[in-house]
């Protein structure tokens, strides 16, 4: 399970693997599925296959997720039902972005850190 904090809202992203989802923790106590359905594994849109990692856009809130199971990067916008894949890579398994808005993804699978600029385009909007 991986655990992100938004410092800016108090919400704690979690990515739940084996649930194939990412839920959002709000500070009031509320928990939301923002990214998946829960004990669906697929390769759909709106689904995710054993995800590992999550990165919150503090701006925008939209979530990059690593999913494992289908060697993609999904974003989901902010308060939508489906991710659009942004990158494909074999066993990602966490992303950051820094101060440039440069993303850093490790490719677990082929044992390195793969970078993409400010500007990372869609590959798919299923």
């Amino acid at each position: 399970m991986t655990k992100v904090f938004d410092s800016v809202t108090n919400d704690i992203y979690i990515v739940q693997t084996s649930d194939h989802r990412v839920t959002k923790c709000s500070s009031d106590g509320k928990q939301t599925v923002i990214a998946g359905i829960t004990g669906v594994s697929g390769a759909s849109a709106d689904k995710l296959s054993f995800p590992q990692g999550v990165f919150v856009d503090e701006e925008s809130k939209d979530i990059f997720v690593a999913d494992t199971g289908n060697d993609r990067i999904q974003k989901w916008f902010r308060h939508t039902k489906k991710g659009s894949t942004v990158d494909h890579l074999f066993g990602p398994r966490s992303l950051i972005k820094d101060k440039n808005n440069i993303f850093y993804m490790v490719n677990r699978n082929n044992h390195i850190v793969c970078a993409s600029s400010p500007d990372i385009s869609f590959i798919s909007d299923e």
